[in-house]
C-alpha cells in the first residue's frame, strides 16, 4: 500500500505505524476535551484561548487508502508557558518526543481523489510573568556542538572575540557582534519562500529520534555563517550555534507572535533562541539584545528544537506540520486568539 506524493513517486505508508506507538505507550488516541493538571496555577496569571484550523486537501489526483498529518501543538509546558486544557474535533494520537513536545497525530482512510478534511483545535494556555519562574524540571543536558562549524577558522575568530569568564559576559558580547554584523551594509536579510504545499513522503516513526525526511534542500548553519543573506530563521540557527560554541547552552524555540485580534497563518510561524544563564532559561530578542527570564505572553511556544542536530530547513512553519498523502498550504492554516485574560 502507498501514497503518492507531489514528486509522482509511490511510498509506502505503513498503517501498523502508529497502533506499534501505543502498544510500547509512547501515546494514546483521544479525542475531545483533554484537561492538564493545573501545577503551578499561580505562576502563569496570564491566560489565553487559541484556535488553530487545519485544512486538508487530496491533490494526487487518485483515491487513497490512508494518509497521516502530524502537528506540532503547543509545548505542554516549558518556561514561560503551560496548556492549561485541549479540545481537538478528531480522533488523534498524541505523544512527547525527546524535547518534550506535544505531537498530534492523525490518521485518515479512504480519501476520494478530491476529498477535503479539516482540523480543528482550542487551546487555553496560561503564562507566567516575568518573575523567572516556574522553570522545566531536570537538568539540561549537554548542548550538541556542531564541531565543523565550531572549528572553522573563521568561526574561530568570532568565537575567541565574543568568549569572555562569565556566561552573562560572553552573551553580551555576542548580542553586540551580531548586531554589528546585521546592520552593517554588507549584510542582508532574505525574505522566506513563497507559499508552497508541505508533503513529507516518509512516515513519520514515533519510536525514532531521527526527524522526518524532507524533500527541500536545507542548510547548515556554517553555510548560514558564510553567507551574507541571511533568512530571519538561519539568524537564529546561527545565534544559537554561536552561543552553544561559547559554552553556553541554547536552542531555537518555533512559534508565533500573537497579539489580540490577529489572525495568523502558518506562514506567520517564526523562531527565537533561549539562551540557559544561572539555571533559568532567558528568551533572547537577536534584533534588539533584550532578553528575559520568561518569554513576553504574546509568544507561543509550538516546538523545541535541538538546533545542534537540526538542519535549516527553508521555512518555520515546516518544524510544525508534516502530510503524507495529503496537502497542507501554510496559508491555509488559520490561528487566532480567541480569548484574553
Amino acid at each position: 500500500m502507498g501514497v503518492v506524493t507531489n514528486h509522482g513517486r509511490t511510498k509506502t505508508l505503513p498503517l501498523a505505524s502508529v497502533f506499534f506507538a501505543i502498544s510500547i505507550g509512547l501515546g494514546y488516541f483521544l479525542s475531545g476535551n483533554r484537561e492538564i493538571p493545573d501545577l503551578f496555577s499561580d505562576h502563569y496569571p496570564i491566560q489565553k484561548q487559541v484556535t488553530i484550523s487545519l485544512p486538508l486537501s487530496n491533490q494526487t489526483g487518485r483515491d487513497l487508502n490512508s494518509a497521516e498529518v502530524r502537528l506540532y501543538g503547543v509545548v505542554a509546558q516549558t518556561s514561560g508557558q503551560k496548556v492549561l486544557r485541549a479540545s481537538i474535533d478528531s480522533p488523534y494520537l498524541q505523544f512527547s518526543d525527546g524535547r518534550k513536545n506535544t505531537v498530534w497525530v492523525f490518521q485518515f482512510s479512504d480519501l476520494a481523489r478530491t476529498a477535503t478534511k479539516k482540523i480543528n483545535a482550542v487551546i487555553d494556555i496560561g503564562f507566567a510573568d516575568q518573575a523567572g519562574h516556574p522553570q522545566e524540571e531536570g537538568a539540561e543536558r549537554s548542548p550538541h556542538v556542531d564541531t565543523a562549524f565550531a572549528n572553522d577558522p573563521e568561526v574561530r575568530k568570532v568565537l575567541e572575540q565574543v568568549s569572555q569568564a562569565s556566561p552573562a559576559e560572553s552573551l553580551e558580547k555576542l548580542l553586540a557582534w551580531f548586531h554589528e554584523q546585521h546592520a552593517s551594509p554588507g549584510s542582508q536579510d532574505i525574505p522566506e519562500k513563497s507559499d508552497a504545499p508541505s508533503v513529507f513522503p516518509k512516515p513519520y516513526d514515533p519510536s525514532s529520534s531521527d526527524p522526518p525526511a524532507i524533500t527541500d534542500p536545507v542548510k547548515t548553519v556554517l553555510e548560514v555563517f558564510r553567507s551574507n543573506e541571511r533568512t530571519a530563521l538561519g539568524k537564529v540557527f546561527l545565534f544559537t550555534a554561536l552561543a552553544r560554541a561559547t559554552g553556553l547552552p541554547s536552542r531555537v524555540v518555533v512559534g508565533l507572535r500573537i497579539d489580540a485580534g490577529q489572525s495568523l497563518t502558518f506562514n506567520d510561524v517564526t523562531a527565537w533562541p533561549e539562551v540557559r544563564l544561572d539555571g533559568q532559561w532567558q528568551h533572547v530578542d537577536i534584533e534588539s539584545g533584550v532578553q528575559a527570564a520568561n518569554p513576553p505572553p504574546d509568544y507561543l511556544a509550538m516546538r523545541i528544537l535541538d538546533s545542534g542536530t537540526e538542519d535549516i530547513r527553508p521555512e518555520p512553519y515546516e518544524y510544525l506540520v508534516e502530510a503524507v498523502g495529503v496537502q497542507v498550504s501554510p496559508g491555509s492554516v488559520k490561528v487566532r486568539l480567541t480569548k484574553s485574560d
